[in-house]
Order: structure tokens, then C-alpha cells, then sequence
């Protein structure tokens, strides 16, 4: 969930509305208004027992009815421990309005949020307003007069507006979020991060320069003839786990090297973000379970053992860990295949070097 533009959100008595041509947008929890009946003129000091929780203008992928309309939406939230019931409220999208549209009886249980398509037609699950993505102001009144009032200004195709912690008012309370979190809470999961595949690990790999053909790096390809040994892999530079060969000309060296090594991942469905770190001399192809995930330094279109790096790496480039977001539906419950190939700038390059890292953010 991406938060933008905090704002801010507080209880006040009603009064004008704020100028919503401003790019700020404010949100005002209310008590008593002249839109009221004359005996609620009083202001009260309560607020309602639920809250507008989030609120889309301008919906167009957020979240579809069930014949496939993207309508504005609302989200409520009962923070409290006793049922909340909306029957008698009213809904408008003018304070003045002197005739707001009942709404469609609506029970919110105890922590619960409750969804409404601002539809503009009357029946269950929606009500009879829409929002005015250009600004606009929604007033939500109680049969006893209390009420929240909000108000916001311009809000972009598939943003919401909505409480940075659920049902929060005071400085700061209100952001931008991008397809929102409808029928559930604004506040983020929590997560951790998990190294799945340290650095060091121990690889199959292929120092022969023959090309292993296009299946080298599928799940099923086996590698049990390659030899193994553990990262960094490679020659010409202090500190290699492994020292590769590179044939017999060292005018004439291997161009590309191949590695493969499997790693564990549980409960992927808790995975929310992949990241692998390469440590690359000169270039690489590297791939998650058979499909490629990223290229640095090579480019783009097909590769084979000929194929050459872009530039020679050198300096700080030989010994940084370059980090790449993943794509996590590429990985799989269980045994994932991590497969690189590493490809030199030229035949007569002096050194060689791969090792990788593979962590990911879970739930």
C-alpha cells in the first residue's frame, strides 16, 4: 500500500465549508449544523461511533460491482465494541442540503468495515450519491443531529482518500492511496525480511564453455554432472570460494559460465516483495524457476555461450552486490531454482566473479 500527500483530519463544529480548490484535502468530523433541524442546532460533543474510513472519487480498476461497473465507493469502520446501526442516517453531498437521501438500513459490527458503492441509486450496498473527483463534500448525519462532514479536493483516477490508521483524526490523518484498501484496514501488514539464499551459498556450475543447451536453466534440467563448490565463483581476484577454469588460451577465454542452485521458500503466498543481490564479472542472465527475472549488463534479445557482457566491469562494479526487485509470482511453495549466467565483456578479460542473494518480505 503506497501512502501520498498527507493531510490532516480533526472533530470541530460544523460551519462553511472548507475551499476545496485547494490541492490539500481536510476532513472534519462534525457536531450540529445548519443543515440541521432547528432542535440539533446545539453542538454536541460526541461524534458518530463509526467513521468514514476511505472514500474513492474516480474508481477505474480499484474494485468492480458484479456486473463489472466501477462505481465510487465508501468505506465505514466501526472502531468500537457494540454494534453500530445506521438506520435514520442521511447522506448528502451538500451540508445545505435541506432534503438528504436516507440511506439503506446498514448494521456494522464490532471492527468491522462496511463497503457502500456511491452509486447513485438506492438499494443495498449502495447509496444515493456520487463523488466528485474534481472536490466535493460528503455529509453523513445522524437521526440525533451529530455527523461527519468531509470535504476534499482534487483526487486522481484510482486514489482514495483514507485515514493513515483507521478511524484516526487530528494532523496528518488522511492520505492518498492507490486503489485503496476496500473492506479492510488502512494500516499496512506488517512484514520481515527473509534471506532465503545468502550470499556464499554453494552452485552447481558449467567452467567448460560448452553451452548446455536452452534447458540448462529449467527445473527439471540435470545438472548432477556439473561440478559445485561455494560463492564467490570465479578468477583473477582475492577472496573466491571457488576458482573456475577458463580454458587453456588466456587470450582465448570461456565468454560465459553457468549456476544453478535450488533454495526453500514456505508459505509463499506470505511473500510480498523479492529482491536478489548479483555480484557480476561482467555481466549476467539471471533466472527464477526456468523464466528470466533480470539482465544486468547484458543486453537485451537472446544469448548463448558466444554472446558478450555490454562493458567491462571494474573497480567498485566487481565487488558490489547490485540489487534487483523480483517478481514473487515467479516463485513457488517449496524448492525454488535460482540459474545464472555470467558472460565477460571479452575473451581476454583478466578475472571472473558471481555470487547472489535472494531475500523477499513475508507477512
Amino acid at each position: 500500500m503506497t501512502w501520498f500527500l498527507a493531510c490532516s483530519a480533526s472533530i470541530v463544529p460544523g460551519g462553511d465549508p472548507p475551499d476545496t480548490s485547494s490541492p490539500v484535502d481536510s476532513a472534519a468530523d462534525t457536531a450540529g449544523d445548519t443543515a440541521l433541524p432547528a432542535d440539533t442546532g446545539t453542538t454536541l460533543d460526541d461524534p458518530l461511533p463509526f467513521c468514514v474510513n476511505e472514500w474513492m472519487p474516480s474508481n477505474a480498476s480499484s474494485v468492480a460491482t458484479n456486473v463489472g461497473h466501477y462505481e465510487d465507493w465508501i468505506e465505514l469502520h466501526n472502531p468500537g465494541t457494540e454494534v453500530v446501526s445506521l438506520a435514520g442516517y442521511t447522506v448528502s453531498t451538500d451540508r445545505a442540503d435541506d432534503d438528504p437521501d436516507a440511506i439503506e438500513a446498514l448494521d456494522i459490527e464490532p471492527g468491522a468495515f462496511a463497503f457502500i458503492w456511491a452509486s447513485g441509486e438506492e438499494g443495498e450496498g449502495e447509496w444515493p450519491v456520487t463523488l466528485a473527483a474534481a472536490g466535493g463534500e460528503l455529509a453523513l448525519f445522524a437521526p440525533d443531529g451529530r455527523g461527519t462532514i468531509l470535504t476534499w479536493g482534487s483526487v486522481a483516477t484510482d486514489f482514495s482518500v483514507a485515514r493513515a490508521t483507521d478511524c484516526c483524526t487530528g494532523d496528518d490523518c488522511l492520505g492518498f492511496v492507490y486503489r485503496g484498501t476496500p473492506g479492510t484496514t488502512n494500516v499496512p501488514p506488517s512484514t520481515r525480511e527473509v534471506t532465503v539464499l545468502g550470499a556464499g551459498s554453494t552452485w552447481r556450475y558449467l567452467d567448460t564453455g560448452v553451452d548446455p543447451g536452452s534447458t540448462w536453466n529449467d527445473v527439471g534440467f540435470d545438472d548432477s554432472a556439473w561440478a559445485s563448490g561455494p560463492a564467490p565463483l570465479g578468477y583473477g581476484d582475492d577472496g573466491m570460494g571457488t576458482t573456475l577454469g577458463y580454458g587453456s588460451d588466456a587470450n582465448n577465454k570461456y565468454i560465459t559460465t553457468w549456476y544453478r542452485t535450488t533454495t526453500s521458500i514456505l508459505d509463499v503466498g506470505a511473500v510480498t516483495s523479492a529482491t536478489v543481490g548479483i555480484r557480476r564479472d561482467d555481466g549476467a542472465v539471471v533466472y527464477l524457476n526456468g523464466t528470466e527475472a533480470f539482465r544486468t549488463n547484458v543486453s537485451e534479445g537472446p544469448v548463448d555461450a558466444s554472446t558478450l557482457a555490454s562493458s567491462s566491469a571494474g573497480s567498485y562494479n566487481e565487488t558490489a552486490y547490485f540489487e534487483f526487485p523480483v517478481d514473487t509470482s515467479l516463485l513457488v511453495e517449496g524448492d525454488n531454482l535460482v540459474a545464472v549466467e555470467v558472460h565477460q565483456h571479452a575473451a581476454t578479460s583478466s578475472d571472473l566473479v558471481m555470487d547472489a542473494w535472494l531475500s523477499v518480505e513475508r507477512l
